[in-house]
């Protein structure tokens, strides 16, 4: 999930989002008060394609955040 561009070491797109993701939980507290909510949110990660990506989807299933759906069915995911 580390890749090495212009001789420097950079996190994929999958890392970004979970790293994202883990943040937000991490800091949920402060997402209460920014939202104005009344008790802090339950943050969950998806990731949103729009075509078949080049990933290993079995790793994907042992990673909290990294369940995914295609974009023209996400009217039918079940969150």
């Amino acid at each position: 999930m580390i890749r090495e561009r212009k001789g420097r070491e950079q996190p994929d797109k999958m890392l970004r989002h979970i790293r994202r993701i883990q943040y937000l939980r991490e800091h949920r507290s402060r997402l209460c008060q920014r939202l104005k909510l009344s008790e802090p949110p339950v943050v969950r990660g998806l990731l949103i394609v729009d075509a078949p990506q080049p990933m290993n989807f079995h790793m994907l299933e042992k990673l909290e955040d990294g369940e995914s759906t295609f974009l023209d069915t996400i009217d039918d995911f079940e969150f």
